[in-house]
């Protein structure tokens, strides 16, 4: 699914919306990526996508991280943001939540609700 890979290659909130950007599927994805391209006609949250294919969300960032790099998919954050993309850190450093990051979280979903 992930070939080891443990870290998307890219930063992506469990907020984040994806969408399609190509009407076909490659020979050479693998069964996971072509189910998550199968969602992403519209729109959809990172979170949904992994709630939907019963994946765990770790495993769909990095999924759809590559989707990203290939171009089949885009995110909300490309829709809104500069050319420059957020990288993901590296590999050898855990995030540690923060005490207050559900309430970033509640105000990013909020901004992007606002934003809609």
């Amino acid at each position: 699914m992930t070939k080891g890979r443990t870290r998307p290659t890219r930063d992506i909130p469990i907020e984040t919306l994806v969408r399609s950007r190509t009407s076909s599927n490659p020979p050479n994805l693998g069964a996971e990526e072509r189910s998550i391209l199968a969602l992403v006609d519209r729109p959809i949250s990172l979170a949904e996508i992994a709630a939907r294919r019963g994946l765990v969300l770790g495993v769909v960032r990095v999924l759809v991280a590559d989707l990203v790099s290939s171009g089949m998919v885009e995110t909300s954050e490309s829709w809104s943001r500069s050319p420059t993309e957020r990288i993901a850190a590296p590999t050898d450093s855990v995030p540690t939540p923060a005490p207050h990051s559900h309430r970033e979280l509640l105000e990013r979903v909020l901004n992007g609700l606002q934003s809609l």
